[in-house]
């Protein structure tokens, strides 16, 4: 077996920012060597460019190669899943090719399986344009669905901490569908610009998401609580967690007392500055 983790104690490459697909890629280019030609090369950071943005991952160094040079091939790709996208009615109302992109990873987001396999494994795997067609109108009716849903949620979120000063966000319900729950999170840490965790509460148990502003590690934020989360990782802008029920308000104290501690070391920080 093989185990790449650029961020395991010792390993020596030298940017740590990677998302699994940059690592896939890089994997990729040492066993294909020779046989990695320019197109297949091109081909692949398609993907690396969709992925790294959906993965929020920062915007430096290899990462923004990756970005660059996928998107700039995804404009002129061969593959009938993406053209399927850019062929649609619903995407001429979107002139800045960013928001394309944007539009896209948001579909691609959608949950429809069929025989065990994503609808964005399918569509991206196809060799038919119009077969292609088709699953994106379906997805495109989902999502719309799904954006009420989010909006749905999303307005609950805002209700239950409109009154509420605390530097983080701390909010979850058995109700809601746990593959809302990263977008929705998403949108509250943008408006309110603080720390984020939403989850959904199972019967013994909640499964999280968690997105933080520029400039906050979440993932290092959960670290200074980890003895309560049975498991938590990720992104510094985007991580996950499970907790036992039981653990979950002790978590959230915690949280709470080490985001006022940073912010009040960044607040002594800036008064120094002055």
């Amino acid at each position: 077996s093989i185990i790449i983790d650029p961020k395991q104690k010792g390993d020596k490459y030298p940017f740590k920012g990677l998302a699994t697909a940059g690592i896939v890629f890089r994997l990729s280019e040492f066993l294909l060597k020779n046989i990695m030609t320019e197109n297949l090369r091109k081909n692949f950071l398609e993907l690396v460019a969709l992925a790294t943005i959906a993965d929020m991952m920062p915007r430096e160094e290899e990462n923004k190669i990756f970005i660059e040079e996928g998107l700039e091939s995804l404009e002129s790709t061969f593959r009938p899943g993406i053209k399927a996208f850019f062929e649609m009615k619903a995407f001429e109302s979107f002139e800045d090719f960013n928001r394309r992109v944007s539009k896209i990873i948001s579909i691609l987001n959608v949950r429809d399986v069929e025989n065990n396999l994503p609808a964005s494994f399918r569509l991206l795997t196809s060799s038919s344009l119009e077969e292609s067609k088709v699953l994106v109108e379906k997805l495109l009716e989902k999502s719309k669905l799904r954006k009420e849903k989010i909006k749905e949620i999303t307005e609950r979120v805002e209700e239950k901490i409109s009154r509420e000063a605390e530097p983080i966000i701390f909010i979850g319900s058995p109700d809601w569908e746990f593959t809302l729950i990263s977008t929705v999170a998403s949108i509250i840490c943008q408006r309110y610009q603080k720390p984020t965790f939403v989850f959904k509460k199972l019967e013994t148990e909640s499964i999280g998401t968690v997105r933080t502003p520029a400039g906050v590690d979440s993932v290092s934020l959960m670290k200074k609580c980890k003895k309560y989360p049975l498991t938590y990782g990720g992104h510094p802008l985007a991580s996950g967690f499970r907790i036992k029920n039981e653990n979950l308000e002790k978590f959230k104290k915690c949280l709470i007392a080490q985001a006022s501690a940073q912010r009040g070391d960044e607040q002594s920080s800036s008064t120094k500055n002055l």
